[in-house]
């Protein structure tokens, strides 16, 4: 199901419903990426719509040149590293976006250091949620490179994602060396 609010209306919500079908699925993708493209919303609940990489290459060039969405969320779309670093590109300069969630996705260390280099660069990323991944100690050194230049992420949500100790300490040294988390 594709929940997308239109800018000014708080409590308006334009509703796709998903049919959990590989062409209402493709009819929905579709419907998304033309709204991305037209600036009409500023959250977008895109969740379990099986969006996969190929998925992500369309929202990603809609996204690149997107000036309204403040929230996007893609939970449980069979995300892998590739689609990652695909969203991980478009949003890398981008002035908007605030929020993203990629919550129970296939996104593993590959991924997560797309993300990184996203978090290098990108000034107005305030919440990244990448629980119930696949990152592991070697996803979680890749994200605490990016974190340790970033200062303006407020919240980072890694639930789930396989990170023993050594992956905690990487994620707690470069934590420590920026304040707002």
């Amino acid at each position: 199901m594709f929940l997308i609010q239109r800018p000014g209306h708080k409590s308006c919500w334009l509703i796709l419903f998903s049919l959990f079908l590989m062409e209402a699925a493709t009819y929905q993708l579709s419907e998304l990426v033309k709204t991305l493209e037209l600036g009409r919303c500023t959250t977008v609940h895109a969740c379990e719509n099986h969006i996969g990489d190929h998925g992500c290459d369309q929202i990603a060039l809609a996204l690149a040149e997107n000036s309204s969405v403040l929230t996007l969320r893609l939970n449980d779309n069979s995300i892998a590293d590739i689609g990652a670093g695909l969203l991980a590109e478009a949003i890398q300069n981008n002035k908007c976006l605030l929020t993203i969630s990629l919550t129970r996705n296939r996104i593993g260390p590959g991924g997560a250091l797309e993300l990184a280099t996203c978090l290098r660069f990108n000034a107005h990323l305030t919440k990244l949620d990448l629980g119930q991944n696949c990152l592991g100690d070697e996803g979680a050194r890749n994200l605490a490179q990016g974190l340790s230049v970033n200062s303006r992420l407020l919240s980072l949500d890694l639930h789930f994602n396989q990170i023993s100790h050594d992956g905690g300490i990487a994620l707690a040294s470069a934590i420590s060396s920026n304040i707002p988390l």
